[in-house]
């Protein structure tokens, strides 16, 4: 069971209709979404990824581990990141984020398109 499925009481998996499949955390695969009517479209990162990628989550409440991450890789990492959603709708991801890097900040590029 992963950590933000123990700290924010909602369920990640690798698929929404594979509940008993771990979602994936590793330098080389970030996989994951919600499980059953919990999910939308699964959030995938790669070292490779270069070009414009992205992930409806329909805000459901995996979303708040997507915009986690999100945050996270913006902090140590150049990848850009940008958002349809507004600031407010990033504010319990970043929250998340900060449990794990205190300094953590929203990317600058998140305002609506």
């Amino acid at each position: 069971m992963s950590l933000i499925t123990k700290t924010d009481g909602f369920k990640l998996a690798f698929e929404y209709d594979e509940p008993e499949r771990e979602p994936v955390f590793s330098e080389n695969l970030i996989r994951f979404n919600g499980v059953g009517d919990e999910g939308h479209e699964t959030f995938v990162v790669t070292p490779s990824a270069r070009d414009f990628e992205f992930c409806k989550t329909a805000r459901k409440p995996y979303d708040t581990a997507v915009v986690a991450i999100l945050c996270l890789l913006h902090h140590h990492t150049e990848i850009e990141v940008s958002s349809d959603g507004v600031p407010e709708d990033w504010w319990w991801g970043l929250e998340f984020a900060r449990r794990i890097e205190p300094a953590c900040q929203l990317p600058p590029k998140i305002q609506p398109y």
